[in-house]
Parts: C-alpha cells; structure tokens; sequence
C-alpha cells in the first residue's frame, strides 16, 4: 500500500460485503483470516487501517444468500467480539472505519490515511434489511451491546477525526461517552418503541372497529336481497341438510359396525387369554405333583445313602458279608435312581412346554396386558394398553435376550414389556440387538420432542414413514442404493 499504509479486512467479512470484494479486486485492501495475524502489523511503524463490514450489510447480503439466520448471527457475535476486543486493546495503533462509510467518504479516508480509493457504487438498504436489523439489534442484548461498542470505537469520517493523532485518554474519554449515549439512545428507543406498540394497538383496535361498522353497514344493505332469495335458498339448504344427515346415519351405522366388530375381536383375545392361563394352571399343578414326587425320591436316595453307608461300616467291622443282601440293595438303588431318572426327564419336558407357552407372542401380550391393567388403579405410573401390545407383539422386542442381557430385570420380578415401557427405554437399553431406541431418539428428533417411546413410535408411525431402526439397517440401505 501507499505511504507505509496497511489496509486489512477480514476474509470473513470479505465474503459476505460486496464493497470489500470490489476494493480487494483492484488491490486496495488485503485480507487476513485470524486477528492473531494482526500482531506483527501493529508492531511496524506504519499505520495500520483495519476495515469492517457494518451489521446493516451483513443482513443485506444473508439475505441474498437465503442462509440460516439464527447461524449467521452466533457467528456474527463471535467475530465482532474478537474485532472489538483486539480494537480496544490496539485503540491508539489503528483506524476502524466501516466499509460504507469508506466508499461514501473517500476524501475523509484519504486525509486519515493518505491513500486514494476509486469511486465505488454504493447500494442502497431494502426495507426488509432494515426491518430485520433494527428488531434483531433491539430484541438481542449480545447484538446491541456490539454494535454500540463498535460505534463508540469507530472513527467517524464524517467528522474528520485522525486517530494516529488522538491520545489513548482522549479515546477512552470518547468511548465512554459513545457508550453513554448509546445507553440513553437505547432506552430512548425502547420507550418509543413501547409507545409505537400501544399506538399501533389502539389503531389496529379503530380499524377492526371501523371494519366491523362497513361489515354492518354492508349487511344491512344486502338484507333486502337476502330476503328475496331466502326462499329458494331455505329449500336447496333442506335438500342439503337431508343428504348430510343420510351420510352422518351411514357414518354413524359403520361406526357401530366397527365397534361391534373390535368387541367381538376383544372377546375372543380374552377367551383365548383366559385358556392360556388355565393351561398354565394346569401345568403348575403337574409341575408341582412332579417336584413332590422328585423329593418323595430325593428322601429315598437319601435314606438309601444313610443305609449303605451303615452297610459299610458293618461290612468293615464284620468279615462275613451277605452278598445276596448287597446285590438286593444295589438292584434297589439302580430301580429308585431309574425312577428319579425318568422324574427329572418328565420334569425337564413341562419346564419346557411352560417355557414355550412364556415365550409365545400371545401369552406375553396377555401376560403384559393383564399386569398393566393392574397397574392402571396405581397412581405413580399408567401403562397404554395399545402401546403394551405394540412393544409384546413387535419383531424388535426380544424377551428371553432382554432378560439375558438385563439380569436385573429378572431378579426385580418386573415384565420386560413392562420394564421396557416404564424404564428401560429412558435408561437406554435395547429392546433387542436389532432396534437401538437412543440412536433413534437422536437420528429422529421430533419423537424425542414429542416424548414417545422409540420402538412404540416406530410400529406406530416410523415403520409407515420409513424410517430405519438403527445405525446398522442405515449402512445395509445406503449400501444398496449404491449398488
């Protein structure tokens, strides 16, 4: 640059002003990419100008670009809160001037920093641009308070004001009362602001006053032709009353169908509930009369063992032994372990079949129903009947690998549905190695806003919407499409 001058800006705020891109083409600004690099600027001798991008055209040009506002603005507060914190600590070393207020004050600029600047073309705000800002910078505390600090370090080109030649007294005696006034002129505009808003009420409150007189007004007027019609309409809108009840009787008939149809539906799900559980009756009284009998002969092995050793004792003390005695015991023994033998096979078979008739999809939809309409007359936690069955019946809900892999859960006596629905989703675990309810929680967002439990919201709504159930049927579907 001319007369030992450096002109800088930063590339971020390069990219987002149109003024700053047309100087850094013709070579009158250079960029930088962090404030760290300014150091070995501020140590030359020579001035060092600095200039900034003012927040009007930054909402200007994000407008243009259709960019999220809201990560635009957290990135707009970080930047100018490095911008403001290094200006404030190299006041007396720099010049801050703003981009537009260089284009529109060249001459200013050049008698502060001895460089000539071409003419450039200066756009107007849109209405929009304005509106935007001035809500933002009102409504936003962090906003507010950088645009004043930026105001109040700024050096004005309008005025004229060198900064090489002001001291740094003289310069924090200006922030403050920069800062002072953007104090007061902020309550200032809150007030009329506040003022605005209550007018704007009062006549908004007029107009639908005013509307509400034309609205009557015309009325009265239309009522003589109303009246006219009346009767040619009265007898279309029978016409339409009576097609209108015909439907809501047909709707209302298939209604009652429905409702008929679900009871019947109910009925037979009870029936076949109530067969199961006397099933399992039956079989907890055949498991029983099998445990007796096993003890029954676990006695007689016991007494078996008592009598034998005393046969040994006797056979150690004795020399003479009765060998048909001991081979009567001994085909004894063999007959009892035989008989515990088959016991424990016939025992083994009902633990099976109860096993089998436990681990059907029917009885645990029973089983979880039942327990959860028991719990309905509880006040600390209710169960949905529907969700219940959703999670018994689902392909992802997995029981015998719930209980396996939760050993917990099993010793507390609770349902896996019922534990599932109550904790065991909100305390992450998996209803089966296939469904991982916290990946869908964070893939989904909405479901976790809306509260609802992952696998009930999947076989509710996801499956229909297609949504995936974990990280692993998201890779088998991305690799398909590929292929």
């Amino acid at each position: 640059m001319e007369n030992n001058v450096s002109i800088l800006s930063s590339s971020w705020c390069i990219e987002y002003d149109k003024i700053l891109q047309t100087m850094q083409s013709r070579g009158e600004v250079c960029s930088f990419d962090k404030f760290d690099e300014l150091d070995e600027f501020v140590d030359k001798k020579g001035k060092l100008v600095l200039i900034y991008t003012s927040f009007y055209d930054f909402v200007e040009n994000l407008t243009a670009r259709e960019t999220s506002f809201t990560r635009f603005l957290e990135s707009w507060v970080a930047h100018a809160t490095q911008l403001v914190n290094f200006a404030r600590i190299n006041r007396s070393k720099i010049i801050l001037v703003s981009s537009r207020d260089t284009a529109i004050n060249r001459t200013s600029f050049e008698n502060i920093s001895g460089v000539s600047l071409s003419e450039l073309e200066v756009p107007n705000f849109s209405s929009s641009t304005k509106l935007l800002a001035n809500y933002t910078s009102q409504v936003n505390a962090d906003v507010r308070k950088l645009l004043e600090l930026l105001d109040a370090l700024t050096t004005p080109l309008s005025e004229g004001v060198l900064l090489s030649e002001t001291s740094a007294y003289d310069v924090e005696v200006f922030l403050q009362t920069q800062e002072k006034k953007s104090a007061e002129l902020s309550s200032e505009i809150f007030e009329l602001t506040k003022a605005l808003t209550s007018t704007q009420e009062a006549l908004d409150a007029e107009k639908q006053a005013a509307k509400k007189l034309e609205a009557m007004i015309f009325d009265l007027n239309n009522s003589l032709l109303e009246e006219e019609s009346f009767n040619k309409y009265s007898l279309s809108t029978l016409s339409e009353f009576d097609s209108k009840i015909t439907t809501l009787k047909n709707a209302l008939e298939e209604s009652e169908f429905d409702k008929r149809r679900y009871r019947r539906q109910r009925d037979r799900v009870e029936k076949k509930n109530q067969k199961i559980e006397e099933e399992l009756s039956l079989l907890k009284v055949v498991l029983s009369t099998k445990d007796n009998e096993l003890k029954r002969n676990a006695e007689l092995l016991g007494q078996y063992e008592a009598d034998t050793l005393v046969a040994k004792k006797s056979a150690i003390a004795s020399t003479k032994i009765n060998e048909r005695q001991k081979k009567s015991l001994e085909a004894k023994v063999n007959e009892l372990q035989k008989s515990n033998d088959k016991l424990f096979a016939e025992l083994s078979l009902i633990r099976k079949e109860n096993d089998g008739i436990k681990r059907s999809r029917l009885y645990s939809a029973g089983q979880v129903i039942k327990k959860a309409k028991n719990k309905l007359n509880r006040d600390e936690l209710r169960l949905d009947d529907q969700e219940i069955s959703l999670v018994a019946t689902s392909e992802y809900f997995n029981i015998k690998w719930y209980l396996e892999t939760y050993p917990d859960v099993a010793e507390a006596g609770v349902h896996p549905v019922e534990h599932y629905l109550l904790y065991g989703a909100a305390e992450g675990r998996l209803p089966s190695p296939n469904f991982d309810g916290k990946w869908y929680l964070i893939r989904y967002p909405d479901v976790e806003k809306a509260g609802l439990n992952p696998l009930v919201h999947y076989e509710t709504y996801g499956k229909g919407e297609g949504r995936v159930v974990s990280p692993k049927m998201l890779e088998s579907e991305v690799s398909s499409k590929k292929k």
